[in-house]
């Protein structure tokens, strides 16, 4: 009996053990916040569509692919505590792994920008090749305590037919945020995104003008 017992109590305390785990598991899981970066606001899609603006860029377009350090390739935001350490979020998560949470966004503003619905994500289909490739090359794009945004790419955009690099640049740039949650921290970096992606949307707009001037120029 004392064996039986004995038995009946260990059974017990492994499912006690089993129990407290889901319930730490699910509290841990519903504890998660899951944030995403998001595109240039209403006012720069209506800039965009003004009629006084420039007209739709007829090239297609393609976006990637995204490279990232190691210390970014990974679900939980990152926060910059000092030049040589980071932290990461215990709470907060991406969505999405965060190489395509960029790629999509920074589509999604070229869309705007550029006025086209030619803008296509890497890697794209054989017989759908983009006539230009921007890829890029993610060195910072993280806040820090206070929640600012700090952006650094180093970006190379191609001629796909020929495989030339046609301009290569390394962008800077901060963003405030307006306060240090995480919501605010990653609006700071979507700021910080859309502030790349208007610059870069000038030049691709210029190179893809000057290009199409120098074709009907050719005998």
């Amino acid at each position: 009996m004392r064996s039986l017992s004995h038995r009946l109590l260990a059974l017990d305390l492994v499912w006690i053990w089993f129990a407290a785990c889901v319930h730490v598991g699910q509290q841990q899981e519903q504890s998660w916040r899951l944030l995403t970066l998001s595109p240039l606001p209403e006012p720069a899609a209506q800039d965009a569509g003004d009629p006084s603006s420039p007209g739709p860029v007829q090239s297609a377009i393609g976006v990637g692919p995204i490279h990232l350090p190691g210390y970014l390739d990974q679900d939980q935001l990152v926060t910059r505590i000092s030049e040589n350490r980071v932290t990461l979020s215990e709470n907060d998560r991406w969505a999405e792994p965060l190489e395509g949470n960029i790629a999509k966004t920074l589509a999604h503003n070229l869309s705007i920008l550029l006025r086209t619905d030619r803008v296509i994500l890497h890697p794209w289909p054989a017989q759908q090749q983009p006539a230009y490739q921007l890829e890029i090359d993610v060195l910072r794009f993280e806040t820090d305590t206070a929640g600012t945004a700090q952006l650094v790419f180093r970006w190379f955009l191609r001629d796909v037919a020929s495989g030339q690099t046609i301009a290569h640049e390394e962008a800077h740039l901060n963003a405030m945020a307006a306060g240090t949650s995480s919501e605010r921290s990653v609006a700071s970096l979507s700021k910080a995104l859309g502030d790349f992606s208007l610059g870069t949307a000038n030049l691709i707009r210029e190179i893809v003008q000057h290009d199409t001037t120098q074709s009907a120029l050719e005998p």
